[in-house]
């Protein structure tokens, strides 16, 4: 990806899982989907972070 002259890089770590349920999950990858891209997101398993 090349960044133009006035673009910020913008990358988010999720560490999953996230959410007390699947409803509240759900409604956290909502927002998140909102403000930023699928490719600005990299989700971790909990477990292979350790």
């Amino acid at each position: 990806m090349v960044k133009e002259e006035n673009e910020q890089w913008r990358r988010v770590i999720i560490e999953k899982p996230f959410g007390r349920d699947l409803n509240s999950a759900r409604t956290l990858n909502e927002n998140i989907s909102r403000v930023l891209k699928a490719s600005q997101i990299y989700r971790i398993d909990y477990y292979l972070a350790r």
